[in-house]
């Protein structure tokens, strides 16, 4: 594809161009409060720290790791150990797990090792923008199935014409959700299995906020349901759940052929995960690490109830969730998100993300990250109920 080709959504990323506004309202004294990214404030566990300080002087941590892109047995083993006891999932860590530098890369590239121009792939909106962007770069066609807020934001095979599913190469889902903490309903995995079994498509779910819930059973892995191993994969990362973005450091695991596909890609694009954060993370995986678990639920919940109670009494309507670490709101009045988030930073010094990077139909939404200091919150709230 040449550069005049390249597709619409080839404008800069949201984290970047937020980045930017952020910057520039800094540079002109404003005390921008930044809620738009999703990078967690919160420390990671103490064994990880102890853990990449063994791995630091470990023989060959600072070579390339072992089996290179497909990532070191050690941490593929120390994973598929991870989701056995968490989701009773049992994974072969020779051909269902693969290394990969977080979920974007990811994305980026199933789509590339599957996909052809003119493909059809399905994204379950409102949805993480990498998945858009990597099918669209593969010359995709993209049908977007917009969740709506009075459907808890779910997504049903019933809503895609048979005549789109039948032609489907790919189907993107996010459960639990970014942006809007929706979980999955009852059966939707189920039946998005035999949808992929009867139109023979590959599943694909972002898991990576599996560990940010309130209380209640913990959101359930795709790769639980039964047959869901033939058909789908699963992304994780280390990058929400330890709050170890800067490691880059993640997993796609299931369907064993779509593995494959990717890693003879991947072969040609990067050489794996660092080792001595492979090493590092395997250990940490196989710490008992509930405790640490179940005390950042916490944070994040009380961070939640803080936020919507917040934006509920500035006028917003709040998507209620129990999930992730964003709140979902419509802005006051309906008002187009581009607009707000200009007022946001002119008259607050506010700053999130327009529901425009998650999908065209969410033009009068905005995403709000709980990645920062309970005081921070706590101000965006004091700033936008001030006006009152």
């Amino acid at each position: 594809m040449s550069q005049a080709e390249l597709p619409a959504t080839d404008v800069t990323y949201i984290t970047a161009r937020m980045a930017q506004v952020v910057e520039d309202a800094r540079a002109c004294g404003f005390d921008v409060v930044d809620l738009s990214i999703g990078n967690p404030d919160l420390p990671p566990p103490e064994e990880a720290l102890d853990a990449l300080n063994a791995a630091v002087h470990a023989p060959g941590a600072h070579r390339y790791a072992p089996m290179e892109s497909r990532g070191m047995p050690e941490f593929r083993e120390a994973f598929a150990a991870w989701y056995r006891r968490r989701s009773s999932v049992s994974l072969d860590v020779e051909t269902q797990v693969l290394a990969m530098l977080g979920a974007k890369e990811a994305a980026h590239l199933l789509c590339a090792a599957l996909l052809v121009r003119g493909d059809s792939v399905v994204i379950c909106e409102p949805a993480y923008g990498p998945y858009r962007s990597a099918a669209e770069r593969c010359g995709a066609r993209v049908h977007s199935l917009a969740g709506r807020a009075e459907m808890g934001f779910g997504a049903e095979p019933s809503q895609v014409p048979d005549d789109v599913l039948s032609r489907t190469r790919l189907v993107f889902l996010n459960f639990p959700n970014n942006p809007t903490g929706a979980l999955a309903t009852p059966g939707c995995f189920e039946r998005w299995i035999d949808a992929a079994r009867r139109h023979g498509f590959l599943l694909c779910n972002d898991f990576v906020y599996s560990e940010i819930y309130d209380d209640g059973p913990a959101p359930r892995s795709l790769l639980e349901i039964e047959g869901a191993l033939d058909v789908a994969v699963e992304l994780h990362s280390l990058s929400k759940t330890y709050n170890l973005c800067g490691w880059r450091l993640g997993v796609m695991l299931g369907q064993h052929d779509a593995i494959a596909r990717v890693l003879a890609l991947k072969r040609h694009v990067d050489a794996g995960p660092a080792t001595v954060l492979q090493l590092a993370a395997a250990r940490m995986l196989g710490q008992p690490l509930e405790a640490f678990l179940a005390a950042q639920r916490l944070t994040y919940s009380a961070r939640r109830r803080l936020l919507s109670g917040g934006l509920q009494r500035a006028g917003y309507e709040v998507f209620p969730s129990r999930a992730g670490m964003f709140v979902w709101a419509r802005t006051p009045g309906g008002q187009s998100a581009q607009a707000h988030l200009g007022d946001l930073i002119r008259r607050y010094g506010i700053a999130c993300n327009p529901g425009t990077a998650y999908g065209s139909e969410y033009g009068s939404h905005v995403r709000f990250s709980l990645g920062v200091p309970e005081d921070r919150l706590d101000e965006a709230v004091r700033r936008l109920c001030a006006a009152l």
